[in-house]
């Protein structure tokens, strides 16, 4: 996990710290084919959240959150993180029945409260990606399910490849395509290169 300066500065003043994970994304609904945006948090009570200036609505369900140690290194490689919510939360089971999460863009943030005051100290972004794949559940203690989100970090944007070239010969094949007639400079008419 990598912290800002603040942060660093505020856990090393060493008067207590309470610590609470939010994961925020944005799903396609499957009723109105439209996105939305749902967050979930390690506390208990649903709270809102202003997030670089946007307020977030996120929904507490405590101890059901669970998150794989968060990992950082240097470079291009493409990091995942597991995501854990437990289903007895109606809202979590609603994500799961109603919405569509495969390359939804996803945030995780660690928030820093107070643990005199309960008041929020400071909110930190600490990954960004998107959904990769659909949720996954798991049977766990007692009968009850987990389900499970892997997330992709933002750098799986820069592995998506280019679009495959085509030729003017293969668009022509295509209803007598004409658009790429003079995709390369070899092709283009001298007339066309005239100002007269």
């Amino acid at each position: 996990m990598t912290l800002s300066t603040q942060a660093r500065t505020l856990l090393a003043s060493r008067v207590g710290i309470v610590a609470r994970w939010l994961f925020h994304f944005r799903p396609r609904n499957l009723s109105t084919n439209l996105v939305e945006e749902a967050g979930f948090w390690s506390g208990a009570e649903n709270v809102r959240f202003t997030i670089e200036g946007e307020e977030r609505d996120y929904i507490g369900v405590g101890g059901s959150f669970g998150l794989d140690p968060l990992t950082s290194e240097k470079g291009l490689k493409v990091k995942y993180q597991t995501v854990r919510l437990g289903m007895l939360n109606k809202d979590v089971e609603q994500v799961v029945r109603g919405y569509s999460v495969a390359q939804a863009p996803a945030e995780l943030h660690v928030a820093f409260f107070d643990p005199d005051t309960g008041a929020l100290v400071h909110v930190e972004e600490q990954f960004w990606g998107w959904v990769d794949g659909d949720i996954k559940r798991t049977p766990v203690v007692n009968g009850a399910v987990s389900l499970s989100l892997r997330l992709a970090s933002g750098m799986r944007g820069l592995t998506q490849t280019l679009a495959l070239k085509k030729s003017h010969a293969s668009q022509t094949q295509r209803q007598d395509d004409q658009i790429r007639k003079y995709s390369s400079l070899g092709n283009v008419p001298a007339d066309l290169w005239n100002d007269n």
